[in-house]
């Protein structure tokens, strides 16, 4: 990147939902991982080792990853990978869904 970080998110916006959706998952943990040459296996529905909590959602929405797109580019890392686990498992014999249609991560530029 030539410049400056403005801002960058992590885009969850565009969602859809089946069942009774964040009201039955809760609210769901945005995890994310400095990754070198491989992607991490772990479970899907625990965090790895190295996994930092970035933040929370509650509903289809932005987190702000500002501060860890800087220290990345700034370490010379340029993959990440990020892991969306709620914070509690239901089990209701619904079916409950949450799936996100085009996650991506926005970054803007100083000008």
């Amino acid at each position: 990147i030539n410049g400056e970080i403005g801002f960058a998110t992590l885009d969850l916006s565009d969602c859809a939902t089946l069942g009774s959706d964040f009201e039955a998952i809760e609210q769901i943990n945005v995890y994310y991982d400095l990754i070198d040459e491989r992607i991490n296996r772990d479970t899907a529905y625990e965090p790895s080792d190295e996994a930092q909590l970035l933040g929370e959602i509650d509903e289809c929405d932005f987190v702000d990853i500002t501060e860890l797109v800087i220290e990345s580019y700034e370490a010379g890392i340029s993959r990440l990978q990020f892991r969306l686990i709620p914070e509690v498992t239901v089990v209701n014999d619904l079916e409950d869904l949450i799936v996100f249609l085009n996650p991506r991560i926005e970054i803007e530029l100083e000008p």
